[in-house]
């Protein structure tokens, strides 16, 4: 029998800007896409993602009149699909980049092409001052550290990344908070400055998290919390690889990930990255930029959904005058002013939203110290919602420097608020979900301990609809955050839907401080043969449920209709998904056929009818089919996009 899945979701496109050549993108580099119909398999080095050109045959005709020279995986450490199918090129005939783009985007196999963006650092140095509150360490009176430092002072659990031009990882009050961090423009282990010119990053990182309460220099806002170091630039001027190093801290286990540069120009495959480290757990927090007082230009990646954009403030509270501002800024922070590490083993004053991005960094980091359970939702509520009202200093930009200037004691009186000691719940239902072709379910739940004291017991209950109620009971040792699959006892399904509901009770034989967590629910079908052939779906009954569809819908937002359409053959019913409003950035939702029976036929043939209308000029959206031959349980055969 053969199984067909179909999954519908949204690309957003943006409008292409770009240094030199084209304005705001790097000279002689560009991203290309691949169509996710058209895998690149083809060999990439481990090392630094580089592929022989020979390899890719659209490449044949451009490389002398491009001069193209390198085409390389620059995303090869991540875990994303559209990630993987993005591939950087090089060329050096610079001044032919928009006839190349051109070139590109007419071929079949290519999704887009687009510059790779400009990046800035965004700082504005000053001379060094005395040591007093009105020359580089008021912004932690400003903000009331060390009321918050009363609360926590950081966990070494927590990592926030400072993807930057390069941190000196042995500078003395740096040194004690680093991990082991990546160079992902040299594709290297090494992400110190090669040249003190390269002091940006030292700065950014010592803001967020320098060693507290060591006797040597100043305390910073992170304390204890500690430092992933991603070099991400080979030019001293510019980050040249500043979207690499988001994914590489991403996928290398980054709570938080500061990012004190940016440009003008948005880039589809900016926005896919920031998405992707998102959707890893990631909190992104960018710098709004330092052009408030030229142009005031929106200023990404700070304004692509899913970051959280920090202008900078004085010390009396008024924006700086280069801060930018919008209503896409999120926050504001100090960051006029601010003493903190340079290399090699020294300190400086230096000015800008550079210097405000990692102060947030540096409590949000604080705030998974409380709170490690602390979704990303819940993070940027308590961070914008115990802000401290700044209007009244900043009359002439009411509602375009975010929520208020950071309260760090406030920000972490809300997130303490959030913290449970007994707090256990189902996180997810491993199995059954979709389809099965067996009457005999093994259930698998996923047990998470979401309270601050160690789970080691609870009880686990479980139906299939509205059967008995069936219980088991855990035990085991679950550290706060931490998760763990449950294999539950055999139960047996009748022919057709079911809804399974799993949920926890009595953790450590005490009360559930947060039913809110508590229960999961999913949906399958159990089918006993297969559906004959020929299997039509006009949708004109108005019911999924009618021909045995199942609707695939991971986070429960909004999710497949039918809805009446202009059509007039076979009908006025459609299959309908309405991606423009949904929650959950780059998710995609899918209906299943039931298991059709092929038993009989040599051949076969699949065809349908798809409309497809564009909201806006600035989303598209995909369309996938995918076979599977094991009743659903894997889809590795992608048939049509």
């Amino acid at each position: 029998m053969l199984f067909l899945l179909v999954f519908f979701s949204v690309l957003w496109i943006n409008e292409l800007k770009s240094q030199t050549v084209i304005p705001h993108g790097l000279d002689g580099a560009l991203y290309v896409k691949f169509k996710d119909s058209f895998p690149l398999n083809v060999p990439v080095d481990k090392k630094n993602g580089n592929i022989d050109i020979e390899s890719l045959k659209i490449f044949d005709n451009l490389k002398t009149e491009y001069g193209i020279k390198r085409v390389y995986k620059s995303f090869y450490f991540s875990r994303d699909y559209k990630l993987l199918q993005t591939v950087r090129v090089e060329f050096d005939k610079k001044e032919k980049a928009v006839a190349l783009i051109h070139t590109l985007n007419q071929s079949p196999l290519i999704e887009y092409a687009e510059p790779v963006p400009y990046l800035q650092t965004c700082l504005t140095p000053n001379d060094m001052g005395s040591n007093s509150v009105s020359n580089g360490t008021w912004h932690l009176y400003k903000i009331n550290a060390q009321q918050a430092w009363d609360i926590s002072t950081g966990s070494t659990s927590v990592k926030v990344a400072i993807v930057d031009n390069a941190i000196q990882t042995t500078h003395v009050d740096l040194a004690a908070n680093m991990l082991a961090g990546y160079d992902v423009a040299d594709n290297d282990n090494n992400p110190n400055p090669p040249t003190t010119d390269y002091d940006h990053g030292t700065h950014v990182a010592g803001i967020a998290s320098g060693v507290s309460n060591n006797g040597i220099g100043m305390a910073f806002i992170g304390y204890s919390v500690k430092i992933i170091p991603v070099k991400s630039t080979n030019d001293v001027n510019s980050i040249t690889h500043g979207y690499e190093g988001v994914t590489w801290a991403a996928n290398n286990g980054a709570d938080v990930i500061n990012m004190s540069w940016g440009g003008e120009g948005s880039s589809t495959t900016a926005q896919n990255v920031i998405n992707s480290a998102y959707s890893l757990g990631c909190n992104l927090i960018a710098a709004a930029g330092n052009s408030g007082d030229d142009g005031n230009p929106v200023f990404y990646p700070a304004a692509y959904a899913n970051c959280i954009a920090v202008a900078n403030t004085t010390s009396t509270d008024a924006k700086a005058p280069s801060s930018q501002y919008g209503t896409w800024v999120d926050i504001a922070a100090p960051g006029t002013n601010i003493y903190s590490s340079i290399p090699t083993n020294s300190y400086a004053i230096f000015s800008g939203t550079s210097m405000a991005s990692p102060l947030v960094a540096g409590l949000c980091g604080l705030m998974l110290s409380v709170n490690p359970n602390l979704t990303q939702t819940q993070l940027r509520t308590c961070l914008l919602n115990s802000a401290d009202n700044i209007d009244a200093q900043n009359p002439s930009y009411v509602g375009q420097i975010g929520s208020g200037r950071i309260n760090a004691y406030q920000t972490l009186v809300c997130v303490s608020a959030t913290v449970n000691a007994l707090d256990a719940g189902i996180s997810s239902i491993v199995s059954p979900v979709g389809t099965t072709c067996s009457a005999t379910i093994t259930p698998v739940v996923k047990l998470k301990n979401f309270g601050s004291t160690t789970l080691t017991s609870a009880s686990i209950k479980y139906r299939i609809d509205n059967g008995t109620l069936q219980t088991q009971s855990w035990t085991g040792s679950l550290a706060s955050s931490a998760e763990v699959n449950v294999t539950l006892p055999n139960m047996t399904a009748s022919q057709g839907a079911h809804t399974f509901k799993a949920y926890t009770t009595s953790p450590n034989s005490g009360s559930d401080q947060n039913a809110a967590n508590d229960t999961m629910t999913s949906s399958f079908t159990y089918y006993a043969t297969g559906q004959a052939l020929p299997f039509t779906e006009d949708f004109e009954s108005g019911s999924f449920s009618t021909k045995g569809w199942t609707i695939v819908n991971p986070d429960n937002s909004i999710t497949w209709t039918i809805a009446t359409t202009a059509g007039s053959t076979p009908g006025t019913k459609s299959a309908k998904m309405d991606f423009f409003n949904y929650s959950t950035t780059g998710q995609r939702d899918g209906m299943q056929t039931p298991p059709l029976n092929f038993t009989g036929y040599s051949s076969v043939t699949l065809s349908f009818q798809h409309a497809y209308r564009r909201y806006d000029q600035t989303a598209t959206d995909s369309l996938l089919v995918y076979v599977s031959t094991d009743c659903g349980a894997t889809f590795p055969y992608q048939v049509l996009a």
